[in-house]
């Protein structure tokens, strides 16, 4: 569930720290998977182009989307 889940930015890294629970495992079909449960952390390191300002994350039927804006150059 999204409360399993902390999404953050710090300069130009995105960090994604959750649990993985195997209760999850049998209602959804598998495209790619790890071989754990539990905790997990995942950290990213964004382009230069990336607005880190704009981050948002949303959390639907077990899937995490995380949209960044590119930076708008004037």
């Amino acid at each position: 569930s999204m409360e399993d889940l902390s999404v953050s930015v710090a300069d130009d890294v995105l960090t994604i720290k959750g649990t993985r629970s195997l209760s999850l495992a049998p209602n959804f079909e598998e495209i790619s998977q790890e071989c754990f449960w539990g905790d997990f952390s995942r950290s990213i390191i964004l382009p230069d182009s990336a607005d880190t300002s704009k981050v948002e994350a949303t959390f639907k039927d077990n899937v995490l989307k995380i949209t960044i804006q590119k930076l708008k150059y004037e």
